[in-house]
């Protein structure tokens, strides 16, 4: 076997991974390498440098353009190649090129093409007999009953880090989920994992994946940014309550780990926004609830709305007159009458669950009730009353944490 041949085949006996052969193949021959399955869609993404447009599009996309398949079709170069069964040179759609493409079989029959460009030199002899030998290394790599798994996810990475980056229209959507394979349900959600403490990072990142997956069983990931980011799809809302978010939880706290979970929202396009809210949730949570382990946005709202507002009014302005009473009254008389109304409000003004929060016997709880309402004057059963009271004591509560943490730094 030639020696230039050397990394391919190491690529797979190290088992490497699709991705790393076609990597080993575009430095062996000196010019982009790219590998097809039978339904057009790309395996792999285009290997080597490259500044052929139709290539990177091609390959970003995953599928290939329908004007090179009808290109394809018309001089029928995939029957001229499977006749020859051999490495087969043709005109390149791109004025100029020389493509060289050889089927990749499995026995006996053809699953998938490999191709080259000519962009950085012209054919030699040899790289025909290359082609041959790549062929081969990839059919071995295409039979490993753990390919087919590895390849499909390498996909759902690949699909995932586009939607982060708006790498295709709205309307490319539907073809691209099918031709991923991947089945979207009612309702996504955005799981954003910290990696940035980790160490030993491929072991342990690998092992983060596969808990994940098992806990989630429909979602896809990728690594972006120094962060785990998992698209998750389901039937029905994932609430704090249902078992799948409480596990993961426990996986996150028995690992020693921080991770942000957005709210669920329909439309898929929406992936990065929601990207951009579980990074000020991580960021927000660590700063004002370091204890806990996942974050959701909605729980941390008032905290990033008084950080934008910062410098431009004081968080004392979203407090009523009757939360400025209450914040006075448990000042003079070492009281926590505040804290009180916050925890009646947070389990839904009923007395027994806000008496179990705080402690408390539920006659010692009516009678702070009681209190509040005689120094507010407020009426709890009046839900537009209840909210303005909520959102004030929200915001007292995120900005007398936001100055307490100053004051320390």
């Amino acid at each position: 076997m030639d020696t230039s041949m050397s990394p391919v085949l190491d690529a797979l006996l190290d088992d490497l991974g699709l991705q790393k052969i076609s990597d080993a193949a575009a430095f062996a021959l000196g010019n982009p390498f790219w590998i097809v399955d039978m339904n057009s869609n790309y395996m792999v993404q285009v290997s080597g440098n490259t500044n052929n447009t139709r290539l990177l599009t091609e390959s970003r996309q995953g599928y290939v353009l329908d004007d090179t398949m009808l290109f394809v079709q018309k001089y029928r170069i995939r029957e001229q190649s499977n006749a020859m069964d051999t490495s087969f040179t043709f005109p390149s759609i791109v004025d100029g090129f020389q493509v060289l493409t050889r089927p990749i079989r499995i026995g006996s029959v053809i699953v998938a093409y490999i191709s080259a460009i000519d962009e950085h030199h012209p054919f030699g002899p040899d790289d025909p007999e290359k082609m041959d030998t790549i062929a081969r290394i990839v059919s071995t790599e295409l039979s490993k009953d753990s390919f087919y798994r590895n390849n499909k996810e390498m996909q759902y990475s690949y699909f995932l880090q586009d939607l982060l980056e708006h790498h295709f229209r709205h309307d490319d959507m539907k073809k691209r989920l099918r031709t991923i394979g991947y089945e979207t349900k009612e309702y996504f959600y955005l799981l954003t994992v910290e990696l940035a403490s980790i160490e030993s990072r491929k072991l342990v990142l690998h092992t983060i994946q596969e808990q994940i997956k098992f806990i989630l069983t429909n979602c896809i990931y990728c690594l972006y940014e120094n962060h785990s980011v998992f698209l998750i799809t389901t039937e029905k809302e994932l609430t704090s309550q249902e078992p799948p978010y409480i596990r993961l939880k426990r996986f996150f706290a028995e690992s020693s780990l921080k991770a942000a979970i957005s709210d669920s929202f329909r439309d898929i396009v929406l992936v990065p926004r929601h990207y951009k809210k579980t990074l000020d949730s991580l960021r927000l949570g660590q700063q004002s609830m370091p204890g806990e382990v996942l974050y959701r946005y909605s729980a941390l709202a008032s905290y990033h709305a008084l950080e934008i507002l910062d410098g431009i009014i004081s968080y004392t302005d979203f407090c009523n007159g009757a939360i400025a009473k209450l914040i006075c009254y448990d000042q003079k008389h070492r009281k926590e009458l505040t804290r009180t109304l916050y925890c009646y409000l947070e389990c839904n003004c009923q007395t027994v669950p806000a008496a179990n929060a705080l402690a408390l016997h539920s006659n010692t709880m009516r009678q702070r009730l009681s209190k509040i309402l005689e120094i507010t004057g407020c009426d709890l059963k009046n839900g537009h009353q209840c909210f303005d009271l909520m959102m004030g004591l929200k915001m007292y509560y995120a900005g007398a944490n936001s100055h307490s943490q100053s004051n320390g730094s």
